[in-house]
């Protein structure tokens, strides 16, 4: 990696992302039109560095913030400008079965310059990516992405400012070129090169004391898990994936954002001016510096804020009847030639039946079994998921839609299916898209 900058790895913004938190989205119910097409980025610095070509919405890396309202309909108008067949997809929109399938909006992959348009409303309020679908992983490996904000109904108080951090490690050689992406295995697609927000140095923010912000983390990665501490200030996790949670303080300041994963954290900068808040990476184990938080000035109010409230529930049944639930197991194997088979299917894993039938209203536990010797992530379209205890069958006071599987463990997942329809179960880890299926009914 020494060849490719002179610190090794690229730690980039573009633009700092910080803003007030909108009283009210930005155009609801606007049509949004996005245009995905090629272009040439210079991600390195070196001398002899070629700018990459790169996959992209509307010509940016990352593609630019989408900020949508919770309950309006938005229409999306979707132009590919590419020479391949593009999808998108809204991970973790809980959207309807027809618009999240295997190529994600639209029934099949969109073909070079045609367009497709699409109207949904989003359900729930919170942090989400636009991506591409299950098996369009050299799309999401050359940066066709997009942070996707859902504004919620009423304001939520208590922060002033919000902090988007886009995360993308990206696999380049020492000239800028990206090597062939491997899309008939599933061996992890692991890059040389962490960006943070798109393509500069470290990102540096004035914050005032006892500032309350209000971060958003995605992690955009093709297949990296990416564990990131705040250093100098104590967060504390209000949402997951989406879905607000009971506040709480993670573990050592730590917070491990699998592929496609989101969190939000309520961050209280220090009462005198003069302190740093310092967020750290950790990058091939190693501890990477991506962004400081230096307080200034006159503080923003006379004391800190009390700890934060949770927020407001989006609309759907978390309680779980554990004893009726409907158990399923679920395992990721080892296949040939680096494939991970999920509950024994890879790429065309809709065409075969469904891995089981759910009643609308019955609560369904997996029991994901990982026998891979990699870390997976499983996502389940369409609901969130709540985390359950190894051995009481408790669970855990957050929901997530991406679940993160350590090598040859096996953890359980609950969750009501609330909603009629087909509904994929993917790798999201995988290039080759192992996906499967189950129907509520």
């Amino acid at each position: 990696m020494s060849g490719i900058t002179r610190r090794g790895v690229l730690i980039g913004m573009a633009g700092g992302w910080l803003a007030p938190p909108p009283a009210r989205a930005q155009n609801p119910g606007a049509t949004r039109v996005l245009r995905l097409g090629a272009r040439e980025v210079a991600l390195l610095t070196s001398a002899n560095a070629r700018p990459t070509p790169l996959a992209l919405i509307d010509g940016a890396f990352p593609g630019a913030e989408l900020r949508l309202r919770q309950g309006e309909p938005v229409t999306m108008v979707i132009e590919n400008g590419l020479g391949e067949p593009a999808g998108l997809r809204l991970h973790g929109g809980r959207l309807p079965p027809a618009l999240d399938g295997a190529a994600g909006f639209t029934p099949e992959p969109i073909p070079p310059g045609a367009r497709a348009e699409v109207t949904f409303t989003p359900p729930d309020a919170g942090t989400f990516l636009l991506r591409p679908p299950p098996g369009m992983g050299a799309l999401l490996e050359r940066g066709l992405f997009a942070p996707v904000v859902v504004d919620p109904r009423e304001p939520a108080p208590g922060f002033d400012r919000e902090l988007l951090l886009v995360l993308k490690d990206i696999r380049v050689d020492p000239e800028g070129r990206l090597p062939a992406y491997a899309s008939d295995t599933d061996l992890p697609r692991l890059g040389n090169l962490l960006t943070l927000n798109g393509l500069a140095a470290r990102l540096d923010l004035e914050v005032r004391p006892n500032e309350r912000l209000r971060a958003r983390l995605v992690n955009a990665s093709t297949a990296r898990i990416v564990p990131l501490r705040i250093e100098g200030r104590a967060p504390v996790v209000i949402a997951l994936d989406g879905q607000p949670s009971e506040p709480f303080d993670p573990a050592e300041g730590l917070v491990v954002l699998p592929p496609s994963g989101r969190a939000e954290l309520a961050l209280d900068m220090p009462s005198q001016a003069g302190a740093d808040v310092a967020i750290t990476a950790f990058f091939e184990g190693r501890p990477i510096p991506i962004a400081r938080l230096s307080v200034r000035g006159q503080p923003i109010r006379d004391a800190a804020l009390a700890r934060p409230r949770p927020l407001a529930a989006n609309p759907f049944p978390t309680r779980l009847d554990l004893a009726r639930a409907q158990r399923v197991p679920l395992a990721v194997t080892v296949g040939e030639r680096g494939q991970r088979p999920i509950a024994g299917r890879g790429a065309n894993g809709l065409s075969g039946p469904p891995l089981f039938g759910a009643r609308r209203g019955a609560t369904v536990v997996l029991q994901i079994d990982n026998q891979s010797p990699e870390a997976q992530a499983i996502h389940v379209h369409g609901h969130a998921t709540r985390p359950l205890d190894r051995m009481d069958d408790g669970w855990k006071p957050w929901l997530v839609d991406t679940i993160l599987v350590p090598e040859r463990q096996t953890l359980q997942v609950g969750f009501v299916a609330d909603r009629p329809g087909r509904f994929p179960i993917s790798l999201v880890t995988g290039a080759s898209g192992p996906i499967t299926w189950f129907e509520v009914s």
